[in-house]
């Protein structure tokens, strides 16, 4: 059920009005109900895994606080990463590793030894499962309590705006929501929800969608294509990537204010980074916030020394990139997003640790930043490995009368028009307004959100398409 359908339209209709007509101590059971028949809606069998994901970690979060055997604890949350992790190795990587294997095998004995089955992957399950894994590292640690309520934990992990497809929030972020049963609906909650769903249906549906559809049509015959139309349609693919993305993202947070809580904002405008470090902490920040907190700092860190920092550094990026899919481009990407931030970290220390550098030279950043991130993209976009070879020999050899000529064919696409909307009130929005999105005047207000809404019907694509990262 896609939030740009009919079907989810309808379905969050019915429960906005049930929400908010019955007793408050009894909405967070209807947010179950609903949440659980909002995942069984993509397919019956996934509810099944997502409760016992919850089960697991539930059990473990009364475990850790029940017992004070520090041994006995260390070994129940052993237990219970090995059994969210295998969960999720068994259904998103186990092909993978197993292809990897027989390739091996073949070329040495010419037979495959490990069988490969045909297995669908549960929408949203990358998501769900590090939500869960930070909930009983957290409680193991004795930063949060365990929830008692297997209920409530059970509308943690499963809140179907938020469900499928991040952000990936803490349990001390959403559990106290939660448990909070006296939410009421006020005109400026509802307002700001509205303003949230309707910004990133517009991202969606008017700018990502319609971009797909230049992207795509550019990644059909590779070898007949110039090296400017493949960096023009790999500078697109990075702003439908981000409108996308960050159009669900906006889209979650908006339903969920629609209902009374808060969400974690994932996207903070990460096309005016200066530098990767800041890119980072900009782009996908409930993910980023996760390998931070669970692997990057328990690893040590950047406190002991610059070797440490370069491998945990190294170790967080392949994993991003094994965490966004079980192939060698995804992998590719992680590695070269890695050995970017690492050149970053070794220039920052070795020439620029005593060096002040003014706010002008650091603007200069931002195109070399966004620049090489689209570079980095080319796997994470192409179809296989040889695809990504063709397409960096091609942009190699681009020049900018085919660059220019190819946008001059395009440039009053729907798509682009998205684009340059976006591009200014984002601008606008975001550094002038410092990211508050308030229009003090309600005619003013009222006057835009009336143009985001008709440009929505009028250049949106009502293909009802999925979002990207639910293939993650």
């Amino acid at each position: 059920m896609l939030f740009n359908s009919l079907d989810f339209l309808i379905f969050f209709l019915s429960v906005f009005v049930v929400y908010w007509t019955i007793p408050c101590r009894a909405r967070w059971i209807i947010l179950l109900i609903c949440s659980y028949f909002f995942y069984a809606y993509w397919n019956p069998l996934y509810v099944f895994l997502l409760f016992a994901s919850t089960l697991i970690d539930y059990i473990f979060g009364l475990y850790f606080t029940s017992s004070n055997n520090s041994w006995k604890q260390r070994v129940g949350l052993i237990v219970s990463l090995s059994l969210n992790l295998g969960m999720l190795f068994s259904f998103k990587y186990y092909n993978f590793f197993a292809d990897g294997i027989n390739v091996l095998f073949t070329g040495l004995f010419n037979h495959k030894v490990v069988p490969n089955f045909s297995i669908l992957l549960p929408v949203g399950i990358s998501f769900y499962t590090f939500q869960s894994i930070s909930y009983a590292i957290d409680v193991y640690k004795k930063q949060i309590p365990a929830e008692r309520n297997l209920g409530k934990f059970a509308l943690y992990l499963s809140f179907f705006p938020q469900l499928v497809a991040g952000p990936i929030e803490r349990a001390k972020d959403l559990l106290p929501q939660i448990n909070t049963a006296n939410k009421t609906l006020s005109y400026d909650l509802f307002k700001s929800g509205l303003k949230y769903v309707l910004w990133g249906l517009f991202m969606k549906v008017v700018v990502a969608d319609n971009l797909a559809t230049l992207v795509d049509s550019k990644f059909e015959l590779l070898s007949s294509r110039t090296g400017g139309e493949m960096l023009f349609a790999m500078i697109l693919f990075t702003f439908q990537l981000y409108c996308d993305f960050n159009g669900y993202s906006r889209m979650a947070v908006g339903l969920a204010k629609l209902l009374g809580y808060d969400l974690l904002i994932n996207f903070n405008y990460p096309f005016v980074s200066s530098s990767f470090t800041e890119f980072w902490r900009k782009w996908h920040i409930s993910l980023s916030r996760w390998f931070r907190d669970y692997i990057y700092h328990p690893l040590g860190g950047s406190k002991k020394n610059l070797g440490i920092t370069i491998r945990n550094t190294a170790i967080v990026f392949i994993v991003s990139g094994l965490w966004h899919g079980a192939t060698i481009n995804f992998l590719l990407w992680g590695v070269m997003c890695g050995v970017l931030m690492i050149i970053e970290i070794l220039i920052k220390n070795y020439f620029l640790q005593h060096i002040y550098l003014p706010a002008r030279l650091k603007f200069l950043g931002i195109p070399f930043v966004f620049s090489l991130f689209v570079l980095t993209l080319v796997p994470f976009r192409s179809n296989d490995l040889n695809d990504s070879l063709l397409i960096f020999e091609k942009i190699a050899d681009c020049s900018f009368n085919e660059l220019y000529f190819w946008f001059a064919d395009n440039r009053f696409s729907p798509g682009l028009l998205g684009l340059y909307i976006l591009i200014f009130i984002e601008i606008w929005f975001g550094l002038k307004l410092n990211s508050s999105w308030n229009i003090k005047n309600r005619i003013s207000e009222s006057a835009f959100y009336t143009v985001i809404f008709f440009m929505i019907l009028l250049l949106g694509k009502d293909t009802g398409s999925q979002f990207i990262y639910f293939q993650f």
